[in-house]
């Protein structure tokens, strides 16, 4: 008897494992990437402030994915900089009509400045996903 229920327990766990398999399998097979009108648009806001030394880097590794241009807006907000921030992204920004430029010069006294940046720019998203 406990013979038979270890027999039967074995066969289901050896189903079970054949149906992972299975599934990673046709996980592997599946084509690779979807179409582009299939992906969401995506709106990407970097807040930055006296950022001249990292918002290269940055801006850089945000124009590199391989998300479809047209489906990807990326906006970099320049709280207030003192530097050459915005200067970078501007530059930077040339050919690459996906990336823009947001310049604050004031901030209200009631907020919070990195709030207020990242309220612009999303109040600049065109994206279905933030």
């Amino acid at each position: 008897m406990a013979g038979t229920v270890f027999s039967i327990a074995l066969i289901a766990l050896g189903g079970v494992f054949a149906l992972f398999l299975l599934g990673l399998l046709l996980g592997l097979l599946r084509k690779e990437g979807a179409r582009s009108q299939d992906r969401p648009s995506v709106s990407v806001v970097v807040a930055a402030r006296n950022e001249e030394r990292q918002i290269g880097r940055c801006v850089a590794a945000l124009l590199a994915q391989d998300y479809p241009r047209d489906r990807l807006q990326i906006i970099i907000v320049d709280d207030r900089s003192e530097d050459a921030t915005a200067a970078i992204v501007e530059r930077m920004a040339v050919g690459h009509e996906h990336l823009e430029l947001v310049r604050l010069t004031s901030c209200p006294s009631n907020w919070s400045p990195k709030k207020h940046a990242i309220a612009a720019g999303v109040a600049r998203c065109r994206g279905e996903v933030v």
